[in-house]
Formats: structure tokens, sequence, C-alpha cells
């Protein structure tokens, strides 16, 4: 199983994943989603060639550190979990374009988001975010932003050097929406009544 390239098994009512997942060292797309996970191996860590990693729909509260192992991973699906942080570590997986974090109990998306600047779409709607941090407008790649669904009042001043952002859903409840005003490139702005 060493040459496996794909191991998908959503859908299966796993209530854990062998930490012998960190053995098959070839995978590229691993997908665990709509199962019953309440953690993720750390050895998930050891998968240094993995390119796409699907974890949504499960009971995650957290994430390992060891995920900022993962410097090949461009695609990171966890969304509809009960995460309440993310492990300073993503910084470290500086090849990600697609972070998919909607409907979950985040509160804070760390400073170091912003070292993530491949980063093409960040989906963190419906989640408990009363602030992004300042460092979003490092996120220089930037295209789609969803931060629909949280408690947010303002959006950060950083989020003016987003030059290729092209669509940003946010809640009305935002007061400073002037700060987009130099966001030519921007074709969708939906506002939404949470």
């Amino acid at each position: 199983l060493t040459q496996l390239t794909l191991l998908n098994v959503s859908d299966n009512k796993l209530t854990a994943i062998p930490s012998t997942i960190g053995e098959l060292k070839g995978l590229t797309i691993l997908n665990v989603s709509n199962n019953q996970l309440s953690v993720l191996p750390g050895e998930i860590g050891q998968l240094e060639a993995l390119k796409s990693l699907y974890v949504s729909n499960n009971q995650l509260k957290e994430l390992p550190g060891t995920i900022g192992s993962l410097q090949n991973l461009e695609l990171f699906n966890a969304s509809h979990n009960n995460l309440i942080k993310l492990p300073r570590t993503i910084e470290f997986c500086d090849n990600i374009k697609d972070l998919v974090l909607s409907h979950n109990n985040l509160k804070v998306i760390p400073y170091t988001i912003g070292k993530l600047t491949k980063l093409k779409a960040l989906l963190v709607s419906n989640n408990e975010l009363q602030a992004l941090p300042q460092s979003i407008g490092d996120l220089q790649s930037l295209e789609i932003l969803y931060v629909q669904g949280n408690p947010l009042t303002e959006l950060p001043d950083g989020i003016k050097k987003l030059t290729r952002l092209k669509a940003l859903r946010m809640p009305q409840s935002v007061t400073n929406p002037q700060v987009l005003k130099g966001l030519t490139g921007l074709t969708e702005v939906v506002l939404y009544n949470d």
C-alpha cells in the first residue's frame, strides 16, 4: 500500500484513523469526510506528498500541530466540524491555495495566516469570528473570501491590500465597508443578514 496515491474512506462511520496512516507516504489525496472522527492522528503530518486533504463533516475540535508538515498541501477542507482554533503551524502549509473552514466554532484566525501567500480562497463563513487578523492583507493571491455568518463588525484595514480579491461575502453588521473602496477587481460582494 505504500504506492497508494488516493485514499477515500468517506461516508463510513469511522470513529478513528489508525496511526499507521503515516506509512502511506505516496498519498496525494486523502478523503476522510462524512465520518465520526473526533481527532486526527499526529502521524497525518508524515504524508508529505499530500496535496488534497478532506476532513469535512466530522466532529473534530482541533487539528494536530503536525499539519504544518504538509508543505505540498494545496487544498484543505475541514468544514462542518467543531473546530475552535487552528494550529499556528498552519503557516508552514505555504503551498495551500484553498482553505475551507466554514461551519465550525472558530473564534480566531491566527495571525500567521498571512504567511500563506499562495492562498486563493479562504472560506471561514459560519464560525464565531469577531475579527479578522490584519495579516489577512498579506494574502496577495487571495481571490475569494467568505466571512458571512460571523459576528464581525469591522473588516481589517489590511484588506485594502487584497488587489486580486474578486469575491467577498460578509455580514451586514460590518460597519466599515469603505475599506473595500480601492479593490477594483471585486466583481461580487454579497452582504448577509446574519
